[in-house]
């Protein structure tokens, strides 16, 4: 949350997660959410991007099944739009055209907002 304090809103900052998206990793967990939603509403985003998932090998940290996986990035959505957020999802590219995606959004909505 340290991140989210500090940002200044002049300046553009990109974040990996969200508070939303720890709210809906908790509730897929089966866990409380009380303290995650009171803060969550405190932050808006101006832009949300949600990476749609990518094959990926399982490891220690990473063992849930394609169909865990798309039921947590649907969680994620959903969480996002309830809290009132448009997220805009960027389709599984090559990382230089995930970040090319991301960009031209991002020079695109500034320059409606000049």
């Amino acid at each position: 949350m340290g991140r989210h304090l500090d940002a200044d809103p002049q300046h553009p900052h990109l974040l990996d997660y969200g508070l939303p998206d720890v709210l809906a990793f908790a509730v897929e967990a089966g866990l409380s959410i009380d303290l995650y939603k009171t803060r969550a509403g405190l932050f808006r985003y101006r832009h949300v991007f949600i990476l749609e998932p990518l094959p990926y090998v399982k490891d220690e940290a990473r063992d849930w099944s394609t169909e865990q996986l798309m039921l947590i990035f649907n969680r994620i959505l959903e969480t996002y739009r309830s809290m009132g957020f448009s997220p805009i999802s960027v389709p599984p590219l090559a990382p230089a055209e995930r970040r090319d995606f991301v960009l031209e959004r991002l020079d695109s909505n500034v320059s409606q907002t000049r």
